[in-house]
């Protein structure tokens, strides 16, 4: 018997939400203590206003750097990537651990899904 997970049975059973991220409005970008994820391997701004808490994961959707995989165990506004948020019940560095060396299949699978 496998002990297998596919990651879509924890999307069903609500153990990770997966998602895009979102445009930030102008008016959100105000130097303030959140970073800004987007499609680049470092911090783009900073903004006043999270769109995600705890213990999300970010991949890269565009670019040069698409499929960079990043975790962030504080509060992020995602922008210019693919979100996975992560709740408790699930061994949060694993995951992110799992995510980072199947980056390439896990971007590719990833944009299937989300068309």
């Amino acid at each position: 018997m496998s002990n297998r997970v596919k990651l879509l049975e924890l999307a069903d059973k609500n153990f990770i939400n997966v998602a895009k991220g979102k445009n930030l409005p102008k008016d959100y970008r105000d130097k303030g203590d959140y970073p800004v994820i987007a499609a680049g391997k470092s911090i783009a701004y900073f903004s006043s206003h999270p769109n995600y808490n705890n213990n999300t994961i970010t991949i890269s959707s565009s670019g040069a750097n698409a499929g960079f995989v990043w975790k962030h165990t504080y509060p992020i506004w995602a922008s210019d990537c693919t979100v996975i948020e992560v709740n408790e019940d699930i061994d949060f560095n694993y995951l992110y651990l799992f995510f980072f060396l199947q980056k390439h299949k896990l971007l590719q699978a990833l944009q299937e899904h989300l068309e």
